[in-house]
């Protein structure tokens, strides 16, 4: 059985949506970067604004923790 107007193709996000992945990647980024420079509080911060922008990354929240 197929159904008229059903689409392969992802959804498109909202453009809010569009942001807070940005952000959140931007976020992983620089915490990364710092973590590896031995800047833990602001590894730590960056981690926590990660988390802010995607609460359900498992990555973010592990990173926060290490």
């Amino acid at each position: 059985m197929e159904l008229n107007n059903v689409s392969n193709r992802p959804i498109k996000k909202t453009p809010l949506e569009r942001v807070k992945n940005r952000e959140y990647h931007d976020a992983m980024e620089d915490a990364k970067n710092a973590y590896l420079r031995k800047d833990l509080m602001t590894a730590a911060s960056t981690f926590r604004r990660a988390v802010f922008f995607r609460k359900d990354s498992d990555e973010a929240h592990a990173s926060l923790g290490d």
